[in-house]
C-alpha cells in the first residue's frame, strides 16, 4: 500500500504540473481540461485515504 500511495503521489504531482505550466494543456478543449481537473481531484482524494489507511497500520 505505501508503495501505491507513492506512485500515485509522482503521477499527481506529473498531472498537476502538467496542468500548471504546460501549453498543450491550454490546447486541449475545455472539455477535456475539466475531464483532466477531476482527474487529479480524485487522485488527490484517493491519496488522502490511502494515508489514512497506512496511518492505521
Amino acid at each position: 500500500m505505501l508503495d501505491e500511495k507513492q506512485e500515485l503521489d509522482i503521477r499527481i504531482t506529473r498531472l498537476d504540473e502538467f496542468i500548471q505550466r504546460n501549453a498543450l494543456f491550454r490546447q486541449l478543449d475545455s472539455d477535456e481540461q475539466a475531464r483532466m481537473r477531476r482527474q487529479l481531484d480524485v487522485m488527490r482524494e484517493l491519496s488522502v485515504i490511502l494515508g489514512e489507511r497506512i496511518a492505521s497500520f
